[in-house]
């Protein structure tokens, strides 16, 4: 009797630790709109002579972003502060 439940007990402790490592491996990894901008900046191509920049404002929603045009451009992004500047036209968030 001793031996059944011992072999249950493994049984189950085998199956739960099985269950979490399919779940584990099933979440999946959203990148943030700050990521994905960063992401189509590096892929987008440039013409010379003109640059975009653009930076997300952080509050996730599809037009979370401000962006720019021009010859000259520049983007700054932390917590306190988030702004993108073209040909010495500064937006903020």
């Amino acid at each position: 009797m001793k031996k059944k439940m011992m072999g249950l007990i493994a049984v189950v402790v085998i199956a739960v630790v099985a269950g979490f490592n399919v779940y584990k491996t099933q979440i999946i990894v959203d990148l943030s709109t700050l990521a994905l901008v960063n992401v189509e900046a590096l892929a987008g191509g440039e013409t010379e002579g003109t640059c975009t920049a653009r930076v997300s404002c952080g509050g996730g929603g599809p037009n979370d972003f401000v962006e720019c045009s021009g010859r000259v451009c520049e983007r700054h992004a932390t917590v306190l502060s988030r702004w993108v500047k073209c040909d010495g036209i500064k937006t903020s968030c």
